[in-house]
């Protein structure tokens, strides 16, 4: 799960947010059916953009259910197989180094290759199947394009044109998927390499971000406006804006990527170290649900995105 937190107003004038994905099939998430608390099972990420709705099965035990929006799967063992519907698309070792899966690693080529045929098509494949078309802001696989798939199939075996006719979809052009892939794990580079934070993590979330205005409403507020915009510049600056029906407030903060899981990003409020708050976005679109909580509190305050621009 990519996460942002802020320190909370009532705990130092911070907040913390962090954005649940829920299954894009519309059960149970990665996050619900696969007890990811669990400290026996690992994380990994699916990550062309974050792809949501893949159906993941985690070899020789119980761990399976479908990524959620950060492209996030949980498993006790390797390897772990990835399907839409019933349209598998291969298997893969975890952890990798960096925790991440991308396509290159299910076709079985070098991650500097963006050229391998099925690679291509493995790419266009995700993103054409993506709900609103934009991969920018994540990859979705909704119910309606896993439900496509009802015959037990292999992804290696299939042309693109006999997978796109079934799920009754056109196809993204190869070249626009392929650059798309390149920038994802571009930023993944430039991220790590500029916040000196983990060693790994896809970053796309932190690059979304940088220049943006993120407006998070809090959930159960009714007609009470209670908001929180956070900006992030390059710089590792930016600034968080607190309004309610009693008050309008802002305050600096700085941030960085989480040295513990650089999907992460940590905002911190002012010069003490026991105010940081991690802040994790899944999905940075409007209506996405947002999670908040500070690094002492038990319990996760729900938000919503209203506005992002």
């Amino acid at each position: 799960m990519k996460t942002v937190r802020i320190l909370s107003l009532a705990a130092v004038t911070a907040m913390l947010i962090g954005c649940g994905g829920g299954s894009a099939n519309g059960t149970s998430s990665a996050a619900d059916s696969a007890s990811h608390n669990d400290t026996n099972k690992i994380t990994g990420y699916f990550i062309d953009a974050p792809v949501e709705g893949l159906f993941y099965s985690c070899v020789g035990t119980n761990s399976r259910g479908f990524t959620d929006s950060s492209g996030a799967f949980y498993c006790e063992s390797s390897p772990v197989a990835f399907y839409i519907g019933k349209l598998s698309l291969g298997s893969v070792d975890i952890p990798t180094s960096d925790g991440n899966v991308y396509p290159q690693d299910l076709v079985g080529v070098a991650r500097t290759d963006f050229s391998d045929d099925k690679l291509v098509e493995l790419v266009q494949l995700l993103q054409s199947l993506d709900d609103d078309s934009v991969p920018d802001n994540g990859i979705k696989i909704t119910k309606e394009f896993s439900d496509a798939f009802t015959t037990g199939m292999q992804f290696k075996t299939k042309s693109l044109g006999e997978l796109l006719s079934i799920a009754g979809v056109g196809a993204i052009d190869a070249t626009s998927a392929i650059e798309h892939l390149k920038s994802t794990m571009q930023a993944s580079v430039d991220t790590n390499t500029s916040s000196g934070g983990g060693t790994g993590g896809n970053g796309t979330i932190a690059s979304h971000l940088i220049g943006k205005k993120v407006t998070l409403q809090k959930a159960g507020t009714g007609t009470v406006a209670l908001l929180e915009t956070l900006s992030l510049n390059a710089d590792k600056t930016g600034t968080v804006e607190y309004h309610d029906a009693m008050s309008d407030l802002s305050w600096p903060i700085t941030w960085k990527v989480d040295p513990r899981d650089s999907h992460n990003i940590i905002v911190m409020a002012s010069s003490n170290e026991e105010e940081w708050q991690e802040i994790v976005f899944t999905t940075v679109k409007e209506g996405a649900e947002v999670k908040s909580k500070g690094y002492t509190e038990t319990v996760y305050e729900k938000y919503s995105i209203t506005e992002i621009k």
